[in-house]
């Protein structure tokens, strides 16, 4: 009787089959981006979503920038449209038609409670909101048992909180907690898929202990064909499933976008004030969730600068005409700067 032991690398997949970086996060919006298997990596369509509408719904065509940014690039080849509209509130507009009341009211309606920012540009009346934002609770059938695991990475071992099913030697009565569980095309301990069927039949949630081979895309579609192509197996009295808890925020601003100017006809006047992207996720032996937003502000007229000497800087004084200095200092740490406290 073999017995299943598993641990799973958060990036490598964690996929809901019905549809600036932290620490060590990767955070994207595309499978075109690349990606670092080093890192953990966090999929998300919410900012794709943002860009759909500005695409689409407020410029009406792919969006343009004076340098041709790859990230551009990509984005404008992805379309993305929620399909299960009951979790999310996908909005687009200008200011001055109400869109800021639009969304908040919105998320009351669907989420119970508003968790924009977005009041700094009531005062703006032709500024251009688009937002993306998905929130759900996915429970299971059966709250799983907690347990204490090591997680293995980079030659370092870690002890972390689990939760999972113990071994029993009661191989005969039925079990819900390991009812829920399907392992799939398990090849040897560090090779295999598991599935949980959640209390939302339309919902399960996907484990996979594969190893990261070419793409974040790549790695999708090789889990779903495995799953697929081969039968499911029940966990047996005797065998064990261990999952590591897990609780991620990330949050990701695209500063290459920030203080850029449209090229696009008729939204020249419009640059980027901010273009941002940021993931919630639980997930702990009662069930798991997730929260993704993201968002577009472009504001019209001037792009504002900051003259801030908050990085290594040159100081000189002198007479107008002279070519000798009185003082030139460059001033390249805090050690003279007069501190707040």
């Amino acid at each position: 009787m073999k017995t299943f032991i598993l641990s799973f690398t958060l990036g490598l997949v964690l996929l809901f089959s019905a549809n600036g970086q932290q620490g060590r996060i990767r955070l994207i919006a595309s499978f075109k981006e690349k990606t670092d298997p080093s890192f953990n990596i966090v999929y998300s369509p919410a900012f794709c979503a943002a860009w759909t509408m500005l695409k689409e719904d407020i410029v009406k065509e792919d969006i343009k920038i004076k340098d041709n940014l790859s990230l551009v690039q990509y984005l404008n080849e992805v379309t993305y449209r929620p399909a299960c509209a009951g979790h999310w509130v996908v909005q687009a507009g200008f200011t001055g038609k109400g869109i800021i009341d639009s969304i908040k009211n919105s998320m009351k309606l669907s989420f119970g409670k508003d968790f924009t920012d977005l009041d700094e540009f009531k005062n703006e009346d032709e500024a251009i909101i688009c937002l993306a934002c998905f929130n759900e609770d996915v429970s299971f059938n059966v709250p799983f048992e907690t347990m204490e695991w090591n997680f293995i990475s980079s030659g370092k071992n870690t002890a972390v909180s689990c939760f999972g099913v113990a071994r029993s030697e009661n191989t005969e009565s039925e079990d819900p907690v390991r009812d829920q569980v399907k392992i799939y095309d398990y090849r040897n301990p560090d090779d295999f898929i598991a599935v949980i069927h959640c209390r939302d039949k339309e919902k399960e949630i996907i484990l996979a202990k594969t190893g990261f081979r070419r793409s974040l895309s790549y790695m999708r579609d090789l889990i779903y064909d495995r799953i697929e192509q081969t039968y499911a197996e029940n966990l047996a009295g005797q065998d064990e499933l261990i999952i590591p808890r897990i609780s991620l925020s990330a949050i990701k601003s695209y500063s290459e976008l920030i203080d850029r100017r449209l090229v696009n006809k008729g939204f020249e006047d419009y640059f980027f004030v901010r273009a941002e992207h940021r993931v919630d996720f639980k997930m702990e032996e009662s069930g798991a969730s997730v929260k993704a937003g993201g968002t577009i502000v472009m504001k019209k007229g001037p792009v504002p600068r900051i003259y801030s000497f908050d990085k290594p800087f040159f100081v000189i004084v002198k007479e107008k005409n002279a070519s000798v200095p009185d003082l030139l200092a460059w001033i390249v740490d805090d050690e003279f700067l007069v501190k707040t406290r």
